[in-house]
């Protein structure tokens, strides 16, 4: 089946830009944020402009089944003329007609644009499985199960699939099935559900064709739970077929890989992958890691649970939660025993690469694993992303703007990978890029508090110091104090030349540091800022000493700068190892790829 190809179509009415594709508006040159309910009303009242659309219309249209009242659509109303600056008693695109409904009465000018097909492959978005279940508590088999079906059918190579955080995110929003595959760019949609009464299942499933919303191929499963896997088999099996995919010799065999014998360690590896799918909920890795290694205990030999171990031990080093000795050794551990169980996993390849980036710093050896976990699993979106940032660390920036990208083609509501696109563009020095990624992030979420932390990084670099501080202090609203929103807060000041607020927060950095063990990185960059080149590498040879996962980007951090021309900047990207790191994929003789020791510097 073809991949959907229309023609890409905005609506422009005076300084106003509404792109139907990519579900944003434009305000001058200003991104404005619409909910997407607010974006659906808005989109209808354009298309339907030659007449008034009455309220019971917008209700039936746009809310569909959900039960909403005259107040509530007001209150969208008003945001959209918020939005695109407009007013009630004076309107300039949106009339209110009394008892009635509402007319645009703009003057709209329809932008068409050639469609640009980036992937012909055929396509496919998985959504999550509707519990119908007596017990809620059956909601993480629901979503494991779609899940794995998912992450099964990333491993054929002629199909693209969404990644888990788009298509999870229509979760109980009642949309069209059609509009919901538009909006992923996907050309079929596999959607189902659950009944479980003991150990009976009741699994239905169907395939739907974006194109024109008909069933391509429906299932009904009544089965014991113990037949769980062969259900899966089936269904993959079935999708193959009826989307026509040549599959590589013994890839559709393998497609439903069996990782365990044991149902009940089944279970508890998806309850771990339910806590984390939530890993930013407060006790939801603790819980994750708690369901990995009771499944690791009824089934020693359980490979994917390893994995989720190791995730969890390099996700707790990078965000310093705990110190980087105490956990990047249980991940490469985790890691290497999930390998020494089955060498095929992926995900394992892609965990213990991050290891050896982000501590170990064995560059050569990095980037071979990843490029082994996406050899085994072209799909595998956490792999394409943290194969950029080891890209950008290397400074290949071409290369890491690219896998990025495919991270995003595959994932393309994630706030964490949409963000690292901006990141990446900022590695780069492209800086305009990058606050427009950031912003256009901050779109899909203006809650999400990374995504100001990362534009801060961008418009500091312009130059736009207080749009920068605004910038970190809306991101403490959402993620507290996150050491590197404080480390660009103490440097924006610093460079603005607010030197005694930017003393004011070191000294309360350097508090935190005591007690709770801060990351000297962030020490070091406030230091630098304030043009203190001995205090700037003492921080860093600490960091140095403690494995800190921040400087595998010591070779690229614009902020450094001015510290360069130091013979301390070349000695420390020497004992890192960066002096002499891969310049491209090819660089494979052991002379360039060897690890540099402190001997060799």
């Amino acid at each position: 089946m073809p991949q959907l190809d229309q023609p890409h179509l905005s609506y422009r009415f005076d300084d106003v830009v509404v792109d139907r594709d990519l579900f944003r508006v434009f305000k001058g040159d200003q991104p404005r944020t619409l909910e997407p309910r607010a974006f659906d009303l808005l989109m209808y009242l354009i298309r339907h402009r030659d007449r008034v659309v009455e309220k019971q219309e917008l209700f039936d249209q746009v809310w569909k089944e959900s039960f909403v009242t005259d107040d509530a659509l007001a209150q969208e109303i008003k945001n959209i003329r918020h939005a695109i600056g407009d007013a009630a008693d004076t309107p300039r695109y949106i009339r209110t007609v009394r008892k009635r409904g509402y007319r645009f009465i703009g003057d709209v000018i329809e932008e068409h644009k050639p469609a640009v097909s980036t992937d012909s492959r055929p396509s496919i978005a998985v959504l999550p499985f509707a519990n119908l279940s007596a017990s809620p508590e059956n909601e993480y088999f629901c979503d494991g199960l779609a899940e794995e079906l998912l992450n099964a059918l990333t491993r054929i190579r002629d199909l693209r699939v969404v990644a888990r955080t788009s298509a999870f995110s229509f979760k109980h929003k009642q949309l069209d099935v059609r509009e919901i595959a538009r909006r992923l760019n996907a050309a079929t949609v596999l959607e189902g559900s659950v009944q479980r009464k003991g150990n009976q299942l009741r699994i239905l499933t169907q395939l739907i064709s974006a194109a024109d919303g008909c069933h391509l191929w429906s299932e009904r499963f009544d089965r014991e739970m113990d037949d769980i896997f062969a259900i899966q088999d089936e269904i993959a099996a079935a999708i193959i077929e009826k989307l026509k995919i040549t599959s590589l010799p013994g890839e559709k065999s393998t497609v439903v890989k069996r990782y365990t014998d044991s149902v009940d360690a089944y279970h508890l590896y998806l309850k771990g992958r339910h806590f984390w799918n939530r890993r930013f909920a407060p006790g939801a890795p603790d819980k994750a890691v708690e369901h990995f290694q009771q499944a690791i205990a009824l089934d020693p030999q359980y490979g994917l649970a390893y994995s989720g171990l190791a995730d969890f031990y390099n996700l707790q080093g990078l965000f310093q939660l705990r110190a980087p000795r105490e956990t990047f050794p249980h991940a490469r551990a985790a890691a290497e025993k999930a390998l020494e169980i089955d060498d095929t996993i992926a995900e394992a390849y892609a965990s213990r690469a991050f290891t050896k980036m982000l501590y170990e710093w064995d560059w050569a050896g990095s980037e071979r694993d990843f490029r082994t976990a996406l050899e085994l699993n072209p799909g595998y979106g956490p792999a394409h992303l943290w194969y950029a940032q080891y890209l950008s660390a290397m400074a290949r920036f071409d290369e890491a703007i690219a896998e990025v990208k495919r991270a995003q083609d595959s994932d393309p509501l994630s706030l964490s990978i949409n963000a690292n696109v901006g990141l990446v563009h900022y590695w780069a020095r492209e800086y305009k890029h990058a606050v427009e990624e950031l912003q256009r992030t901050l779109e899909l979420d203006p809650n999400f508090g990374l995504a100001y932390v990362y534009l801060a990084f961008a418009l500091i670099q312009q130059g736009r110091y207080d749009e920068a501080i605004t910038a970190i202090r809306k991101s403490m609203e959402y993620t507290g104090y996150m050491p590197l929103a404080i480390s660009k807060l103490g440097f924006a000041y610093s460079l603005k030349g607010e030197r005694v607020k930017a003393q004011d927060v070191l000294r309360e950095a350097e508090a935190h540091f005591q007690e709770l063990g801060f990351p000297t990185t962030v020490l070091a960059e406030i230091h630098g800022g304030l043009g203190d080149h001995d205090k700037f590498f003492e921080c860093l040879n600490r960091a140095y000493d403690d494995r800190s996962p921040l400087l595998p980007w010591l070779k690229i951090y614009p902020e450094y700068d001015p510290m360069r021309s130091d013979p301390r900047y070349d000695e420390l990207l020497c004992r890192v190892g960066l002096a002499h790191a891969p310049t491209s994929a090819a660089d494979d003789s052991p002379a360039t790829l060897r690890r540099v020791t402190d001997q060799d510097c």
